[in-house]
């Protein structure tokens, strides 16, 4: 098998990219760097540990993420064979063949996350559907097996998602898997495509004022560990990371030098965010209180230690990291010492967000709006040649902590 060129391994998988949309046609571009470092080679090179680095540098790539799914997916297809399936008729292969297929190709190459929701409704086809072929089934078969799984799992006093969260995954991850088969020639017709995503409601979540995220803050500090509880709110605070994003950062995703954070956002795509004055400081003291002692300042800012962490003790040399369950207990305590604060249920972690965005986009306009927040879909043509200067983040996110910590 290792004999096998890699220039014919990325042609094999160009057509299943292809049906990919937007995330294909960005895999589509690390293939083509692939097959001009790997011109000459045989798939052996992907065993290589520098070859990914080859690839890295060649392409002017700076999702790395991207180019580590690509190279395994890359060893999974060398690993299958030329074809994937022993199958000769497409039409006789079982909705359990196509899905396993499905589950090692396209779905791999999705962000993990979105891998591991989108997986909790194939597996469900799989059991209720596995022995029948895709072009059997219909659209109603797939409403039915939401249905169920749906209001088998809503609660009886929740009146207002009432499911549609888990019915907006669903939809979303059969519409991806029928799109697949359908490529594939394992069904004739995407009915996925007609099912009805539900409307979602006004949201309930509401941004927090100054006065409110003051109190909080006040509230953090009277905890076990104060520092801790502070770098925890001030964080998605005055960047707006969501709950997820705070919970994966590391030490060395702090640089102080260059007063940035690096962010694995939602969707596994990275960011860079300025770090805003006060927050630096604060990420300063924090960060030496959470320095094991045998390691050098310089040492412990290179670490790849989860950032949020217990100090060192003798038990624990490099501290413990807490989990993000961690950031939902902290929000309990702040709602047993502040009940009427939350008494109506629409506050939460995520109203920084909605505080952050709200103060943004009426000061500085839409597009400094979708780079603070992180969000890179485009809803117009325009939205692809508007871009916004990492000094005017910095100056937006600066701008907007004065105005939480000295609103006069």
């Amino acid at each position: 098998m290792s004999d096998i060129r890699l220039l014919d391994l990325c042609e094999r998988i160009r057509p299943e990219l292809a049906c990919l949309g937007d995330l294909g046609r960005q895999l589509l571009d690390v293939v083509g760097v692939i097959e001009r470092v790997g011109a000459s080679r045989s798939i052996a090179a992907l065993d290589e540990p520098s070859f990914a680095l080859d690839v890295l540098t060649a392409g002017g790539i700076h999702d790395t993420r991207s180019i580590g799914q690509l190279l395994d997916f890359l060893r999974l297809r060398a690993d299958s064979g030329p074809t994937g399936t022993t199958k000769t008729s497409t039409a006789a292969v079982t909705v359990a063949e196509a899905v396993d297929l499905y589950e090692g190709s396209a779905l791999a190459l999705m962000a993990t996350g979105t891998r591991a929701t989108y997986r909790t409704w194939t597996r469900r086809l799989v059991i209720e559907h596995g022995d029948r072929t895709p072009r059997s089934l219909t659209a109603g078969d797939l409403t039915d097996l939401i249905a169920r799984h749906v209001i088998a799992s809503r609660s009886a006093d929740d009146r207002r998602r009432a499911g549609r969260s888990a019915e907006e995954n669903a939809v979303g991850a059969y519409r991806h898997l029928w799109t697949y088969l359908c490529d594939k020639s394992y069904a004739t017709i995407n009915i996925a495509l007609s099912l009805r995503k539900p409307i979602r409601p006004e949201p309930r979540r509401r941004a927090f004022t100054v006065e409110e995220a003051a109190l909080l803050r006040q509230l953090a500090r009277d905890g076990r560990d104060s520092l801790l509880d502070e770098v925890t709110l001030a964080i998605p605070e005055r960047v707006g990371l969501r709950r997820i994003e705070l919970g994966r950062l590391r030490v060395n995703d702090i640089d102080l030098e260059r007063r940035t954070i690096e962010v694995w956002g939602k969707g596994d795509k990275d960011r860079t965010m300025p770090i805003p004055p006060n927050l630096l400081d604060l990420l300063r003291r924090y960060l030496e209180s959470r320095r094991p002692r045998h390691l050098s300042s310089q040492e412990w800012l290179r670490s790849d230690e989860v950032l949020l962490r217990r100090p060192p003790s003798p038990g624990a040399p490099m501290g413990r990291p807490t989990s993000r369950r961690r950031i939902e207990d902290l929000f309990v305590r702040l709602q047993g010492d502040a009940p009427d604060l939350f008494a109506r249920g629409d506050l939460s972690l995520h109203s920084y967000r909605h505080s952050l965005g709200t103060f943004i986009d009426g000061a500085y306009g839409r597009p400094m709006t979708r780079a603070v927040l992180g969000h890179t879909s485009r809803q117009s043509p325009t939205d692809h040649y508007v871009h916004v200067a990492t000094e005017r983040l910095a100056d937006a996110l600066a701008d907007y902590e004065r105005h939480l910590l000295d609103p006069e």
